[in-house]
């Protein structure tokens, strides 16, 4: 995959993919490059095996056997001229560790993420993909153990995250980011929703998708 440099200040957004029969979902989040120590010259393969691994660490546990986990790709949002090409890694890519079958493929897990900002612009969502049977009680709600795995994830998607690989290191905080000007807002809090949420699109009625790389 192509890298490209990244430095201070530069926005980023991942791009997880996974997959359940013929749907292929994906999730996007934006995160600030707010220090690097170690370097002059920092590339975008070293930020993205980061996210794969923390990804794939806290998501295969929520996917159902019968579904995998695909990967990650890297965009820059804050480009001096022209957006170079995506970068991208499958290293950690594997099935789900939840067993049984999958629930419906539209259900999703819910994390609500909000910035010190009220309203709309000052909030965003994580729609945690392809959950399964075993992780729902008989009333149709999310178990214990499912909400303490999604909460992990909530506080990752919540919290500054500093990798380090072969003595430099960068921190990434997560943001919301308006391209315009406005400077990103970070996230601060989150909730793990005790209930199940939906995207149509995951359906077995919605169209066919396929991992993009």
């Amino acid at each position: 995959m192509p890298s490209f440099q990244v430095v201070i200040g530069d926005v980023l957004r991942s791009a997880v993919y996974c997959q359940a029969y013929n749907q292929v979902s994906v999730n996007t989040r934006d995160w600030q490059v707010t220090q690097i120590v170690g370097t002059s010259t920092l590339w975008s393969t070293d930020i993205t095996i980061g996210l794969d691994q923390s990804f794939a660490s806290l998501m295969k546990p929520m996917l159902s056997a019968f579904s995998t986990y695909y990967g990650v790709q890297l965009y820059k949002r804050t480009p001096v001229g022209a957006a170079p090409r995506p970068d991208g890694t499958h290293a950690n890519a594997g099935p789900g560790t939840a067993s049984g079958n999958n629930l419906p493929t539209q259900t999703c897990g819910l994390i609500s993420l909000y910035s010190m900002v009220l309203g709309p612009s000052g909030q965003g969502r994580f729609y945690m993909p392809f959950p399964a049977v075993s992780h729902s009680e008989t009333n149709a709600t999310p178990t214990a153990s499912y909400l303490n795995l999604l909460a992990a994830l909530g506080y990752f998607l919540s919290t500054p995250e500093t990798y380090v690989n072969a003595g430099v290191s960068i921190t990434l905080t997560p943001c919301l980011y308006q391209p315009g000007g406005a400077p990103p807002r970070e996230i601060e809090e989150y909730i793990a929703r005790d209930a199940w949420a939906t995207q149509r699109r995951r359906g077995s009625y919605g169209k066919g998708n396929k991992v993009p790389f």
